[in-house]
């Protein structure tokens, strides 16, 4: 009975503290034009080895932090890197592009300023190893615990261990990715956040029918995809819609 009472305590704190958390609704039109993010959403971008994953993924993080005047959310983010393709000066550029297009005027102090607090609101924790990967975890539960206005937790390059995995555990592909969005998706769920991850397609994408049926659990999970391409002709397309790349982010044509 006591520990049903710590329990009920626990899930009660927990739950006040989830509703608190700032909404990430009408994010970016450029990546999500139907008014996304809702509360405990989980977000997948695929695509082929350089067609922008990263990018998209750092656009949207850039989106969340600024002020509501600036054109953000005002939360707080935390990526996993796994990728390590991350460029703080890259990440000043797509922050800019958020205060810019805003309207709002501000002096080049107060744009640093800004850039600055943005920059403090990401906690990165930089993995190298499975195991690093597995810690992170334990470390996202006590940054969600501690800090309510967090309310994105992203991940670049989720396979990246999955060869290391497999190795060791002989798993299977699609019975890895599932476990990874299971948990992923638990989070969203018991912290009211966001997930947003990137993946190589040829990670996820089924090549028999077999495992489109394995992936049906997985695929049930994730609210929203985004697939990034490259085409012959050099053109690039997010969700089959014409993109042009450059050093602000991704727009469309």
């Amino acid at each position: 009975m006591f520990t049903s009472s710590i329990c009920s305590g626990y899930e009660l704190v927990l739950g006040e503290m989830a509703h608190k958390r700032p909404f990430l609704d009408n994010l970016d039109a450029n990546i999500l034009p139907c008014g996304g993010l809702k509360p405990k959403s989980l977000v997948e971008i695929s695509g082929a080895s350089n067609t922008g994953k990263s990018l998209v993924l750092n656009q949207l993080i850039a989106r969340c932090l600024p002020p509501t005047y600036f054109g953000g959310k005002y939360c707080d983010a935390i990526l996993i890197d796994l990728g390590h393709k991350f460029s703080v000066q890259h990440f000043e550029k797509l922050v800019t592009r958020v205060i810019n297009e805003s309207g709002e005027k501000c002096t080049p102090a107060e744009n640093i300023t800004v850039i600055h607090n943005c920059l403090n609101s990401v906690t990165a924790l930089n993995c190298y190893t499975a195991e690093d990967f597995d810690l992170a975890f334990d470390i996202v539960e006590d940054i969600l615990w501690e800090n309510q206005n967090v309310s994105l937790l992203a991940i670049d390059t989720l396979d990246a261990f999955y060869w290391a995995d497999t190795h060791k555990k002989l798993v299977r592909m699609t019975t890895h990715y599932n476990k990874l969005v299971t948990k992923l998706k638990q989070l969203c769920e018991k912290h009211n956040i966001c997930c947003i991850y990137t993946v190589d397609i040829n990670y996820i994408e089924p090549k028999t029918l077999y495992l489109m049926k394995q992936n049906a659990s997985t695929l049930s999970m994730i609210d929203y995809k985004i697939k990034l391409k490259m085409l012959a002709d050099g053109t690039r397309t997010l969700n089959d819609r014409k993109i042009i790349v450059d050093k602000m982010g991704i727009h469309l044509t």
